[in-house]
């Protein structure tokens, strides 16, 4: 099955937010590539921890936002795994505030502790931002939520199963997602997520 929980053409509305993280950290590393001899290449480093902390914390602020503003309800496993989420948010948000410190104070001294922190806590957090946030799902009566995307109902005419396979949380479903005869992305959901999809799709259409 694929590895993404879900991808549609049309971009979510973080996507621009995503694309100027991407730039910058190209460009701390860039600098940090010209300064590993000096102490410069700490404060790349605070830049990093800085814009990673702000990329998966406005992530989850945009999802969130698209949940509670569009009155979406979560499914039972997506309100599970956003709370373990938000838990390794909150983990990670202080391993991050602890480098930059540490970073700050290595401005002046020697030490590399902050490198074993930084592997510690982002690991964890990529992980987490790509597997259970990625992974709510929520049900409205005009839109759903997928991960970053949030799709109308009007604007899916139809979705087809492509595969299904077992895991420890139930049966999963990747699915193609259409408007017209267009395949417009697809998605992997549970089997009773499936079900309701295509319920409140066929409801729209009445």
């Amino acid at each position: 099955m694929k590895w993404n929980k879900s991808s549609y053409k049309n971009k979510s509305g973080i996507f621009v937010f995503k694309i100027c993280c991407m730039i910058m950290l190209i460009m701390l590393i860039i600098w940090m590539s010209f300064n590993t001899k000096n102490k410069w290449y700490l404060v790349g480093y605070v830049g990093i921890c800085s814009v990673s902390l702000l990329y998966f914390l406005n992530r989850t602020r945009y999802i969130h936002s698209n949940i509670t503003k569009n009155e979406l309800i979560l499914t039972s496993y997506s309100e599970k795994i956003l709370k373990i989420h938000k838990f390794i948010l909150s983990l990670y948000t202080v391993a991050t505030i602890l480098i930059i410190t540490i970073c700050m104070y290595q401005l002046f001294n020697d030490g590399n502790m902050h490198i074993w922190i930084w592997y510690a806590s982002v690991l964890p957090m990529m992980y987490s931002d790509s597997v259970y946030l990625s992974g709510l799902t929520a049900f409205g009566n005009e839109k759903y939520a997928s991960g970053e995307y949030l799709i109308d109902y009007s604007s899916v005419d139809d979705i087809k199963m492509i595969c299904e396979k077992n895991t420890t949380h139930g049966t999963m479903v990747l699915c193609s997602v259409y408007c017209g005869s267009k395949e417009i992305g697809y998605d992997k959901i549970f089997t009773d997520e499936y079900h309701k999809l295509r319920l409140k799709i066929y409801q729209n259409k009445i």
